[in-house]
């Protein structure tokens, strides 16, 4: 594998261990801006992206855009959504868009936002259609809620681990 791909996969690594640790810091304790520094940041990468024709810089920005709207909207009711539902939904949009923005600016075509996308834009629409028809026990629900960003780190360890393995062939 190229040298490029593999700090590629390395960059995508260490991008999804951070913003994992930042996720999992923000619910294990007090962090009440921080999906505000999300949305900043998210804005902000995925206007370098489209500066820089950078797909992966769009799809990671609209990525943190998602995730920040989706936490500050994830426990109220808005625009007539309720509460639970902003969290995939949010995500799932954002992904959705930066897929689209890809393909019209004619940047390096990916594929893994679309389908994450809908995956996250399914689980909304079946809330949304019946929030009791995927109702977790509320322990359950708590768990997920504070421990979901631990499953980005570990997909951020394996794109490392992954990506050092190469690099030492």
């Amino acid at each position: 594998m190229a040298s490029g791909a593999i700090g590629k996969r390395l960059f995508a690594g260490l991008v999804l261990v951070v913003a994992g640790g930042v996720l999992l810091a923000s619910k294990l304790m007090r962090v009440d801006q921080a999906p505000l520094w999300l949305l900043g940041a998210g804005v902000l990468l995925g206007l370098y992206g489209i500066l820089t024709r950078g797909a992966g810089w769009v799809e990671v920005g609209m990525l943190g855009l998602g995730l920040g709207a989706g936490m500050l909207l994830g426990d109220v009711t808005a625009a007539g959504i309720p509460k639970g539902v902003w969290l995939p939904l949010a995500p799932g949009a954002a992904l959705l868009l930066a897929w689209v923005i890809v393909r019209l600016l004619g940047f390096q075509r990916r594929r893994w936002p679309l389908p994450l996308a809908v995956v996250l834009l399914a689980l909304a629409a079946v809330r949304l259609a019946d929030p009791l028809a995927w109702r977790l026990p509320p322990d359950a629900e708590q768990v997920i809620r504070i421990w979901w960003p631990v499953a980005l780190i570990v997909a951020g360890a394996l794109l490392i681990v992954a990506a050092l393995r190469r690099r030492g062939r």
